[in-house]
């Protein structure tokens, strides 16, 4: 893709993001416009609330919210993991296992009408375009929103902050403490082992192949694990014209260049939430490529399907990720 084309898709992604801010914003103002006792937000007194420092400023949020909707998938991950009880959530957005029959789904973008009729005391989000509508849904309840980073430990700060929001630091402190413990228990597995162990990953659906690097999520665990990567998948080798976008976790290479991903363990992640016919035909495609059966890692049978979860996400994924990790070069080595 070159330059001027990848400037053309921003300018088609933004003018898209913007019309979908408004057609939001003008369903917002009329659901309210159509509720004239649509239930805002209370004035509890001070000794009932706590003051949380987020994106947008201040909120004062209730010590026992009883009515919790999560706008994203990224948050609401977060509070499931420290068992916090949601009454809204996208539900598509998350794998089945996570999710709860008397949630209300209230889509993404989150439909507002839907939002509405949960009649919630705090919403949380982790920005994905709720920024610009933020007035709106602070109206319906205090809403707490967190940007996202890039800086590659960014979704530990992330989870740490809605753990703060939803009064469960503790928890959230007990949860990091596991998840390190595991950490150094594969090092010690391990052992020698790990300075002589490359692992690649891939992130593949129909026609495209991804290239995810160490400035990933699933990459910043791999680091955290003390694991070498190719050359292809540190953060240099991410071409210019991605660059110019701020991205650094990610690239598309051709069928050409897929010697690039060779290494000892190769992990390729699958978007199979939703859609596993595409699965299938993704990874036909991928390994029907003629450079496949060349790879010393296809030739050495270390070729491992992972799931979605391996590309975003917080310590219910990067457990996940352990798990795999574990299985794949601790427990079948």
């Amino acid at each position: 893709m070159t330059i001027n084309s990848q400037r053309s898709l921003s300018i088609v992604m933004q003018v898209i993001r913007t019309i979908s801010v408004f057609c939001l914003l003008s369903l917002c103002a009329c659901s309210l416009l159509s509720h004239p006792h649509s239930p805002l937000p209370k004035s509890p007194s001070q000794a009932d609330v706590r003051i949380i420092k987020h994106t947008m400023g201040e909120t004062a949020v209730p010590l026992h919210p009883q009515k919790i909707i999560s706008l994203d998938s990224q948050s609401t991950e977060v509070a499931i993991s420290l068992g916090v009880k949601l009454f809204g959530y996208p539900q598509k957005e998350i794998p089945a296992s996570w999710r709860r029959s008397d949630a209300v789904d209230i889509g993404l973008p989150p439909k507002f009408e839907k939002v509405l009729s949960v009649k919630p005391d705090l919403i949380i989000s982790i920005d994905f375009g709720f920024l610009e509508t933020y007035n709106f849904w602070s109206h319906i309840a205090p809403t707490v929103v967190y940007q996202v980073t890039k800086d590659v430990a960014g979704w530990k700060r992330l989870f740490m902050q809605l753990a703060e929001a939803l009064g469960q630091t503790q928890k959230a402190k007990q949860i990091a403490a596991l998840y390190n413990a595991r950490i150094a228990q594969f090092k010690a597995s391990m052992g020698e082992k790990l300075k002589h162990t490359q692992v690649s990953v891939v992130h593949i659906f129909p026609g495209r192949i991804i290239i995810r690097t160490e400035n990933s999520f699933s990459g910043s665990i791999l680091q955290e694990l003390g694991l070498d990567r190719p050359l292809s998948q540190k953060p240099s080798a991410v071409p210019d014209f991605t660059k110019i976008f701020g991205n650094t976790s990610w690239y598309f290479i051709s069928s050409e260049l897929l010697s690039l991903i060779d290494a000892d363990v190769l992990f390729v992640v699958t978007s199979n939430f939703s859609q596993p016919d595409d699965v299938k035909l993704a990874i036909q495609q991928f390994t029907a490529q003629p450079l496949w059966s060349k790879l010393n890692v296809v030739k050495q049978g270390k070729v491992h399907v992972v799931g979605q979860y391996w590309l975003i996400g917080h310590y219910l994924s990067a457990n996940l990720v352990l798990d795999d990790v574990f299985k794949y070069l601790v427990e079948n080595n």
